[in-house]
């Protein structure tokens, strides 16, 4: 469970490049927050990103909070996905831009658990990069994407996964593979809309 988490939110490690911006770099598992030492960012990066996310697992709630650099269009995003009916993560994130700088806590909403009409292959299995659907997941909420995603982190562990997903996971492949270079990213999202059906395999 733990190393599944520790791939699945790997949202608080940068680069040590040139100095553009000072962070806050950390990570917690407590919900209580987090605040260590901070360090120079990437050059391309521009703001500091404070993160929190919930990973809900039947009646299990995982909390994680993260500080780290990142880039504007990180900022105040609403991120989430459905992996099974009792399988979701629900993340939230504001940001800062000024060294040293305490971004407001992030709050996530109300978790909309409304079908949406949309429904998508899902599965999930670790120690592989690739899994087969043997069905659909209705979507909920904002979840107009079909995804498949995967962690791929050699011999140490992997992780796939398919499900539901709002539309800005499907563009974070590389900011998720720019956060830590011990684990390659894949996510690959089909809209069903665009082809006129209420599902899609990706």
């Amino acid at each position: 469970m733990r190393t599944f988490l520790d791939s699945f939110f790997i949202l608080c490690l940068c680069f040590t490049t040139a100095r553009s911006l000072e962070c806050t770099r950390c990570t917690d598992y407590s919900g209580e927050g987090c605040s260590q030492t901070t360090s120079a960012c990437p050059a391309n990066t521009n703001t500091c990103v404070f993160t929190y996310s919930e990973l809900r697992i039947a009646n299990q709630v995982v909390p994680l909070t993260t500080k780290t650099c990142g880039n504007d269009n990180e900022c105040n995003q609403i991120s989430r996905m459905t992996l099974a009916e009792d399988t979701s993560f629900l993340r939230s994130s504001t940001c800062c831009n000024s060294d040293n700088c305490t971004s407001p806590t992030p709050i996530l909403p109300v978790l909309d658990t409304t079908p949406n009409g949309f429904s998508c292959p899902a599965c999930y299995l670790i120690n592989s990069t690739s899994c087969q659907s043997t069905g659909t997941i209705a979507c909920r909420g904002d979840e107009t994407r079909c995804i498949r995603m995967s962690i791929n982190g050699g011999a140490t562990f992997s992780l796939a996964f398919q499900g539901c997903s709002s539309a800005n996971i499907c563009s974070m492949q590389q900011y998720f593979n720019g956060l830590n270079s011990q684990l390659n990213y894949g996510v690959a999202c089909c809209d069903p809309s665009s082809q006129g059906s209420n599902t899609c395999t990706v």
